[in-house]
């Protein structure tokens, strides 16, 4: 389980806090973008491709904005690494990965005019995707799946990095800006003893002060599971007493190559929690034992069963 797994399980709480913030107070708001879809799945592996392109974009971002190549992964440790165990054969797989991402991310290559220049990762990334998979869940995939990729998932990846460059969207409630070019990155954020607490919770990207999470999904539409995943990511940086500077949520949705970011000022949330009133230290806070009493709840009820 996972900060997933909280949200939805305490999800009628957090409906109230989005009822509150929410900019119509609609609570079965869904936003349907009027976009096409620029990379249809091929296959029915999107558990794997998701997290592939979650990689890749990484990757791409890194690379952009001349990140060391270890920005890659909070702490300098991709969550792939964690299922080596006693394999030899993983912790060379990792290895060779590294070498090899360093040698490009040092390299003079302009990622952002060819975007080819991650293909050569895209069966990496798949391979990275597969030991994420077998580290968060029970699945184990023998030596022949683990390090074979299914060419329409490349394609299908390679089909999804080529969307990065393409139109945007607009609308009244939404904003659009696929650059992902800022001066204060912070690549698969992690939230402390927080995120341990409830069986893991690591976000994709923090730019400039934006929190985005990276949607490889058929549909394009900002729906309220979305936004409390969103939140949930910002209640836990606050509850750490705010790690990282978070002040807008965003989703980049990868099959239609928009990044939208809802128009829900950060400030909005806190003036809600000080209505409470919101008091330091918020572990003092009658709002905040609310999210403590939920969060313990959670892991003594769900995580240790």
């Amino acid at each position: 389980m996972s900060l997933t797994g909280f949200v939805e399980w305490y999800k009628e709480w957090m409906n109230e806090l989005i009822g509150d913030i929410w900019l119509d107070n609609d609570k079965e708001y869904r936003c349907n973008l009027r976009c096409d879809i620029k990379a249809t799945p091929l296959t029915e592996n999107y558990s794997i491709v998701g997290t592939a392109f979650d990689y890749l974009m990484r990757m791409y971002i890194c690379k952009l904005n001349k990140m060391p190549y270890k920005s890659i992964a909070n702490n300098g440790r991709i969550v792939a690494e964690h299922s080596i165990g006693n394999s030899k054969k993983r912790s060379r797989y990792i290895e060779s990965f590294w070498d090899k991402w360093q040698s490009f991310n040092e390299s003079n290559n302009r990622i952002f005019l060819r975007i080819d220049g991650l293909y050569d990762f895209i069966d990496d990334a798949i391979v990275l995707a597969k030991f994420d998979t077998m580290f968060r869940s029970d699945y184990i995939f023998d030596d022949k799946e683990l390090y074979t990729s299914n060419d329409d998932d490349v394609q299908d990846l390679k089909n999804l990095l080529n969307t990065l460059h393409k139109p945007k969207y607009l609308s009244p409630y939404l904003t659009y800006d696929y650059s992902f070019l800022g001066k204060d990155i912070v690549l698969n954020p992690t939230f402390g003893e927080s995120s341990v607490y409830i069986g893991g919770a690591d976000a994709d990207v923090i730019i400039d002060g934006t929190l985005i999470d990276i949607k490889t999904t058929k549909k394009a539409e900002f729906s309220k599971e979305y936004l409390r995943q969103l939140l949930g990511y910002y209640l836990l940086n606050k509850r750490e007493l705010y790690p990282y500077k978070i002040n807008k949520l965003g989703i980049y949705f990868s099959r239609y190559g928009v990044l939208v970011e809802v128009f829900i000022p950060i400030d909005n949330i806190d003036v809600v929690l000080s209505e409470k009133p919101l008091l330091m230290p918020i572990e003092n806070n009658s709002w905040w034992e609310e999210i403590e009493s939920g969060i313990k709840e959670y892991n003594d009820t769900v995580l240790r069963d």
